[in-house]
């Protein structure tokens, strides 16, 4: 596992996530990118995790079949966050991301799974 230190989080934005928190982290300060910037729109979720794993970017998406991947194939090898919100709304995402970014250390929670809930934060690192 490569070393914590002097780590900077860089994200990826799931395409199922819309452009106003895409657009709200960037106000931020963070370093993130959609897929369309990195030109893998509508590509395969084996594509898109071999890119943040490559960017070494913590992939966000509302798609829980990339906690499947991070299981079956990739497990310590990549950041994923789900985001498992009953409210979708931007508003809404942009509250939750805020408060997880101003609070978490982020370098925690590298190369493991995350699944954000409104209220709570569930960590998974499988051995």
């Amino acid at each position: 596992m490569r070393k914590q230190e002097g780590w900077k989080p860089k994200f990826l934005i799931d395409q199922n996530i819309a452009l106003k928190p895409y657009a709200f982290m960037k106000e931020l300060g963070l370093d993130v990118k959609s897929l369309a910037d990195l030109g893998l729109k509508g590509r395969s979720d084996q594509e898109i995790v071999l890119a943040a794993k490559n960017e070494d970017r913590i992939l966000i998406t509302f798609d829980k079949d990339f906690g499947a991947i991070y299981y079956f194939s990739e497990r310590g090898k990549v950041t994923i966050i789900i985001l498992s919100l009953d409210d979708q709304t931007s508003e809404n995402v942009n509250s939750v991301l805020h408060k997880f970014v101003s609070h978490a250390d982020l370098a925690e929670l590298r190369n493991k799974l995350t699944i954000l809930y409104q209220d709570r934060i569930r960590v998974i690192e499988y051995q």
